[in-house]
């Protein structure tokens, strides 16, 4: 069961933004002091003044010059080191109107602690403060509260982030001055439309991503249903980052434990490593919640100094590269089942992309549906393909729990079988046939259950009922025993050996 203090430094490490980092943290100390009140003060561009925030907010509390020394937030600034005072009420000096005004409407006694804050370069970067009583000031204080560690990730994560974002303002100023800077990158933004089709606000908002991802060469972890697109994702963010190295791919979930290190690390020879051939471009780990726990340190490894361990040598290699990663889980639920994966998690989880389920924006289904018929008149050489209305009703109806891979095997059985038809325009005129194929893919949208009130021993109830269920994941994936004994949680293996004792061998 994970802990409040281990979910509260999961919520710092998955913010994406300063902005929601602030109040993250605001609202993780809040557990601890419910009645504090709390300001984040944060130094603008300009470097002139801070501005702070209530509880992380937007709204902002009060702003303070750098060159104004009434009120006790100077004396940080000042120094760059961290002050408690146990009382404002009385003792301190405070001259300053604004900041006396926010005291007096605490309507309590209160202290006060306050926490320079910096980025990667050392410079301040702005200010935490928490009111409280003097009681709950020195609880907070004490070696064995978690607020000293999560203030830590707190302030780790600040620089992280903040250098991400100088690093995303040089490129847009360096884009915006340079028209011929990163060509591909740029033509991502009119390419990406055309690939990524779509009009609703999430595939809007995944475009706009994906710039962000091509733009830099941190790492991205893709979470993502099944066939939803997590490894086309990976493969546009690598194809318009233009890096100098291929594009080097790792399925963890179709290698055991032993070929999962000879493939990343290489057995005696390093130079043969997934890790080492995707130097200078990227590797795509897929499926990385399967990757065994003991390769663990040996990936982070990699990813801290470029050094690459092979399993069963002492030649080591030097590797840089970027790395993507897909999950079907999400990651932060495997950080907190498994310790030993948070440390990779940590350094793998950047810049998180999150791909929701088709069924969640039906709203672009019939240009997608469009596109990906287009794509497949061009691949079998076909003619043009129209769905008719009909048809675009019964997939509107449809919850395709294989998303977006499932849409494209649906549409590729239509184009063939219109053609066997010998329908040489693409247009269905006669739907009979299809809608047949269709209610056919329909009719395995659920598992029946055997009858449990019939005679027959507990063995044989479940083998009928395990056959029910294997056979219908059979159906959905269209034989792809890969995906089935991925979506199962078993082997290949052992869905081969099931498979031929059930008789559903094929």
């Amino acid at each position: 069961m994970i802990n409040p203090a281990q979910q509260a430094t999961l919520a710092l490490l998955s913010c994406e933004t300063l902005e929601t980092l602030g109040q993250a943290f605001c609202e993780c100390i809040q557990q601890w002091a419910p009645e504090a009140y709390l300001l984040n003060g944060v130094i603008p561009v300009s470097g002139q003044e801070l501005t702070c925030y209530i509880n992380g907010r937007d709204s902002a509390a009060l702003k303070l010059r750098f060159d104004d020394f009434s009120h006790p937030f100077s004396q940080v600034m000042r120094t760059g080191k961290a002050s408690i005072w146990s009382t404002l009420n009385y003792g301190v000096r405070i001259e300053h109107q604004a900041f006396r005004q926010l005291v007096q409407s605490m309507g309590k006694e209160c202290g006060l602690f306050v926490q320079p804050l910096f980025d990667a370069e050392q410079h301040l970067y702005g200010l935490f403060a928490i009111f409280d009583s003097t009681a709950m000031l020195n609880a907070l204080q004490q070696t064995e509260h978690p607020f000293i560690y999560l203030l830590q990730v707190y302030q780790a994560q600040i620089k992280h982030l903040k250098k991400e974002a100088d690093i995303m303002a040089k490129n847009h100023v360096r884009n915006r001055d340079n028209d011929v800077l990163a060509l591909s990158r740029n033509d991502a933004t009119a390419v990406l439309p055309r690939v990524l089709v779509g009009n609703s606000s999430y595939i809007c908002q995944l475009r706009k991503k994906i710039q962000v991802a091509i733009t830099h060469d941190i790492p991205v972890a893709i979470e993502g249903e099944s066939g939803s697109g997590k490894s086309e994702i990976a493969q546009l963010i690598h194809t318009y980052s233009q890096p100098p190295g291929s594009l080097v791919t790792v399925d963890c979930n179709s290698l055991d434990l032993q070929q999962q290190g000879e493939h990343l690390f290489g057995h005696t020879n390093v130079a043969e490593s997934a890790l080492m051939q995707a130097n200078k471009g990227t590797l795509l780990l897929e499926n990385i919640d399967k990757l065994a726990s003991c390769w663990y340190g040996k990936l982070q490894h990699a990813l801290d100094c470029g050094e690459i361990m092979p399993c069963q040598n002492l030649e080591q290699g030097s590797s840089r590269f970027r790395l993507l990663v897909t999950s079907c889980q999400p990651l932060s639920t495997i950080a907190s089942s498994i310790p030993t994966f948070l440390p990779v998690y940590q350094r793998i989880n950047h810049y998180p992309l999150k791909l929701q389920p088709l069924r969640y924006w039906r709203e672009d289904l019939v240009v997608l549906s469009q596109h990906l018929l287009r794509k497949l008149c061009l691949q079998h050489q076909k003619p043009s393909f129209v769905i008719s209305d009909e048809l675009q009703l019964q997939l509107h109806s449809y919850h395709f729990p294989g998303n977006v891979s499932e849409l494209k095997r649906l549409l590729e059985l239509l184009l063939l079988e219109s053609s066997r038809a010998g329908n040489s325009e693409g247009h269905v005129e006669n739907n009979a046939a299809l809608m047949e194929l269709l209610a056919l893919n329909f009719s395995i949208g659920s598992v029946t259950e055997p009858d449990y009130t019939q005679s027959g021993s507990l063995k044989e109830v479940v083998s009928v009922f395990e056959k029910a269920v294997i056979n219908h994941r059979l159906l959905r994936q269209c034989f792809n025993k890969e995906r089935v004994a991925m979506s199962l949680a078993i082997s290949r293996r052992s869905l081969d050996m099931k498979c031929k004792k059930l008789g559903l061998a094929r």
